[in-house]
């Protein structure tokens, strides 16, 4: 089916959790870091010959989805868009993806793959990809993989009766206005815009070199239909590792549909993830504790990249398009990850000295604009467990 949808930009994932964090899933209760361990399918290896015969058998073969990414990419959201959409989550999932409903978490995700898929099948796409860039004013574009070696087909509702061939990759190419989709041998596509998709055929035909976020896209093989990786700050600049998740560098997910509701788990990589559990949990302790379940004790475990562990985080089940009330317990999940450890980080640097984040001056017209002013307040802050 294909879906529309009005753009929402994508803010720094961190920002992103504090709001909305959680996505959607497949809608099976499997194991959310399991991968499948699936092999070759003979209607895909049928799909490659068409493919190849399509562009004359000459054109650049994807052997993997790090051949299609630029080297600003920052993150990938996959989302099993062919499963989805003939599931039992598949009028939830369109919602979502034509902005018709905002969800608690990860709406925007859904509402971008939407809007860059316009006039895209994603019924028959075995996985579509929302790829965001460092450089966020190239554009973002989405990436998928399909049977189909019809661009007619894959695309029914963008402009593709004029194809052509791409003189860098031999890729079908075929426009609609700005926006542009490619396919490859092999059931690869692109769409986007057509700065964002020349961008992937040029990383397809050369050696642009790999993105940062290459050693963290392990995180796609998990079951779930929603999967991703994304760079946080830490990853891009060198940021102090304190005792909150300011110094993470990545963050990666599975979460799963069962009928409406969704969760799943997340891993933060970073460097003092030992450290940052045994004080989240410390300070968790009623929470986890309390008969009715209102925390999980985060959990610390290998990263991905052989240098960082990685948090795991439980995200608590929550239905997929939830009342203020049915989201507060996701929320809260995340403030307390965010806000409140970073609160505890700037409560033990006060104590041990540290100058505090702001003072807050209060001014009347009458003081003008010129300091000092007659009428300053401070505020010293006092946290208790």
């Amino acid at each position: 089916m294909s879906v529309r949808s009005s753009t929402r930009p994508i803010r720094s994932l961190s920002f992103v959790l504090l709001g909305a964090l959680m996505a959607v899933s497949c809608s099976s209760s499997d194991d959310p870091q399991a991968d499948d361990g699936s092999g070759s399918d003979p209607a895909e290896e049928a799909a490659l010959t068409d493919a190849d015969d399509a562009v004359g058998g000459t054109a650049v073969r994807v052997e993997s989805l790090e051949d299609l990414l630029p080297a600003d990419t920052r993150g990938v959201f996959a989302v099993r868009t062919g499963d989805l959409l003939a599931g039992d989550a598949a009028v939830g999932v369109t919602a979502l993806m034509t902005g018709a409903e905002s969800g608690p978490l990860f709406a925007h995700v859904f509402a971008e793959l939407g809007d860059l898929s316009t006039g895209v099948d994603l019924s028959i796409v075995a996985d579509a990809m929302l790829v965001e860039r460092i450089d966020v004013g190239v554009g973002r574009f989405v990436v998928g993989r399909t049977d189909e070696s019809d661009l007619s087909r894959l695309a029914p509702g963008m402009a593709t009766d004029a194809t052509a061939i791409d003189p860098t990759t031999g890729w079908l190419v075929a426009s609609d206005g700005d926006r542009r989709i490619a396919l490859a041998p092999g059931g690869w596509f692109v769409v986007g815009s057509t700065a964002a998709v020349d961008t992937v055929l040029a990383a397809a035909a050369g050696d642009v070199g790999a993105s940062p976020i290459e050693l963290y896209l392990g995180a796609l093989d998990a079951r779930p239909a929603f999967r991703f990786a994304y760079g946080l700050p830490g990853l891009l600049a060198d940021v102090e590792g304190d005792r909150s998740l300011r110094g993470a560098v990545a963050m990666t997910g599975a979460l799963v549909i069962e009928g409406a509701t969704i969760g799943g788990e997340i891993g933060i990589h970073t460097a003092n993830a030992t450290t940052f559990a045994g004080t989240y949990n410390r300070l968790d302790r009623h929470a986890i504790g309390a008969a009715e379940d209102a925390g999980e004790p985060v959990e610390v475990v290998d990263g991905l990249d052989g240098e960082h562990d990685q948090v795991i985080v439980t995200v608590p089940p929550s239905p997929l398009a939830p009342t203020a009330a049915e989201a507060a317990l996701a929320r809260n999940v995340f403030k307390k990850l965010f806000v409140g450890m970073d609160a505890h980080d700037y409560a033990e640097d006060v104590v041990d000295g540290g100058s505090p984040w702001f003072d807050l001056i209060v001014k009347s017209e009458a003081d003008g604009d010129e300091p000092p002013s007659p009428a300053s307040v401070f505020f010293r802050w006092e946290y208790k467990d």
